[in-house]
């Protein structure tokens, strides 16, 4: 039995199913784009998703950009599968080869009974949606085997850009940021780093909407470490 198929097995205790599961996706990014940041067992009808800090964010990112959302097209792609393409136009690399323009390709959920190559329980509803012309910071998975990626952590690898009444831009990401700086002043790596004033204050205060300039810094900090 391959380790797909044996992860298949143990999530199906726990009542979460995928049909018809590429058997060419290596377990390990399977594991790191939906077992990892996805289920476990809550209610039989709810999955709880596993928060992660700002520094395991970072670390199980592939690529970490600041941008702004050019186009979401939903397609199918060449086994079938429900997808969208994501395509950002990048106005700052954090972590990653630099490029202008990044496209990813994202499962996409099913209307109107439409169906692919994926068959989603209530655990998939944690993937993120996009919009044209949205500010975000992208925390990305490295890809699957056939191409599939998306924010590590589901909600919290997407973080919206607002700006409030001041006129200044903050980061909130789908889970209110709910966790993010949870143990991050504990941490031995951390602990190592030179930071900034507003770099503590901000891991220190747990402020529901941090500075994206403080953010961004911090998150540089983490990936040169």
């Amino acid at each position: 039995m391959s380790p797909s198929t044996d992860f298949l097995k143990s999530t199906s205790e726990m009542k979460f199913h995928l049909c018809y599961l590429p058997q060419t996706m290596s377990f390990r990014k399977l594991f790191l784009i939906v077992a990892l940041f996805l289920i476990f067992p809550f209610s039989s009808h709810s999955f709880l998703v596993l928060r992660l800090n700002l520094e395991q964010l970072t670390s199980l990112s592939d690529r970490i950009f600041v941008g702004r959302c050019l186009e979401v097209k939903p397609a199918k792609d060449k086994g079938g599968r429900l997808v969208q393409y994501v395509t950002y136009e990048v106005t700052e690399t954090l972590k990653g080869a630099p490029e202008e323009r990044i496209t990813f390709k994202q499962i996409r959920l099913g209307e109107g009974g439409e169906r692919g190559d994926f068959t989603t329980t209530t655990a998939f509803s944690d993937l993120p949606n996009y919009e044209v012309g949205e500010e975000n910071v992208i925390f990305l998975s490295g890809e699957s085997d056939i191409g599939l990626t998306a924010p590590v952590g589901l909600l919290q690898g997407k973080f919206q850009i607002v700006t409030n009444a001041k006129g200044e831009k903050r980061v909130v990401n789908g889970l209110g940021n709910k966790g993010l700086f949870l143990g991050l002043s504990k941490s031995p790596r951390v602990k190592a780093l030179t930071l900034s004033t507003r770099e503590r204050k901000m891991m220190e205060s747990a402020s529901s909407t941090p500075s994206l300039q403080d953010f961004v810094s911090l998150v540089k900090k983490l990936v040169t470490d």
